[in-house]
């Protein structure tokens, strides 16, 4: 037997877990992790899909929908044309959500044409706060809605 010097048989004896040698583990990882916060991050039960289901009948006439949205939000801009802009946009999503969730009967269906129109006021660079007005108006009830065409949109959308 050679006598191996000190500091080799150290190494030797402790247990060092070896290193992986590809970042597969790493990516799998953060891959699950991603998907586990995709799945928890959608509480109040609406879906965050924009595109119509397989299954759906209806859908919004899109480019009727980008053309109106990107004039409401130019018109925004301007504080004498804000007023008109909001209802003209809150009319959008009401009759958009009446005539693809078929009346109120698919609210899932509904609720995706929303997230379309939300995707298109995103893309046409309209700013949080006249996103918030448009919904409240949108859902708003009363007698005094200034009279919108449509039906209101779900009270939990956002």
């Amino acid at each position: 037997m050679t006598n191996t010097p000190r500091h080799f048989r150290a190494a030797q004896s402790t247990y060092c877990p070896p290193r992986p040698r590809s970042g597969f583990t790493v990516i799998a990882m953060l891959a699950a992790a991603f998907l586990l916060a995709a799945c928890a991050s959608n509480p109040k039960g609406l879906t965050g899909e924009h595109n119509p289901r397989h299954d759906q009948n209806r859908w919004v006439d899109e480019n009727l929908v980008i053309n109106t949205v990107v004039q409401c939000v130019n018109n925004a801009d301007f504080a004498s044309r804000r007023p008109a802009a909001v209802k003209e946009y809150a009319t959008l999503l009401r009759l958009s959500y009446m005539r693809v969730s078929e009346g109120g009967v698919d609210v899932d269906a509904g609720v995706r044409a929303l997230n379309f129109i939300y995707k298109i006021h995103r893309d046409a660079n309209g700013d949080r706060k006249l996103w918030q007005d448009v919904v409240e108006r949108a859902k708003d009830t009363t007698d005094d809605a200034g009279r919108l065409l449509g039906l209101p949109i779900p009270p939990k959308f956002h």
